[in-house]
């Protein structure tokens, strides 16, 4: 497998950071799946199982299930999914959370280009390393 290959699940309540983060990963060649809509990420992710998911810990009122019950339905269908959550929270508890439930970085919002795509090129190495 090469990074060409890797599947990205982009989760955000906010229009302008899925528009934003889908962007910079098509850029840089990926194969990207994106949406605000966690029910559709779902779905989705049934079909392709991505190898990559970065998922909004708090997805707004709209929706009866937030990106930690998003995470935990990802790690049932294929443990070895490779999940980034971001979030505006920086609270212990949840970011705990997520990495109980299996999540391996957790980026804070606003989102810092520099600092996202280290961990995201941290995410795609370990995706690489378990292909081989």
């Amino acid at each position: 497998m090469d990074r060409s290959q890797i599947r990205i699940m982009v989760l955000d309540d906010e229009e302008g950071i899925v528009f934003f983060v889908k962007n910079i990963l098509l850029r840089k060649g990926y194969n990207v799946f994106a949406t605000t809509n966690p029910n559709e990420a779902l779905e989705y992710y049934k079909k392709e199982k991505s190898e990559i998911c970065i998922l909004d810990v708090f997805l707004g009122s709209s929706y009866e299930i937030d990106g930690l019950k998003v995470l935990e339905e990802v790690k049932k269908m294929n443990p070895q999914a490779v999940c980034l959550m971001v979030s505006r929270m920086e609270e212990d508890a949840i970011i705990e959370k997520a990495k109980d439930l299996g999540a391996e970085k957790y980026c804070h919002k606003p989102i810092e280009l520099k600092n996202f795509m280290e961990t995201l090129d941290a995410c795609v190495e370990k995706v690489l390393k378990s292909a081989n």
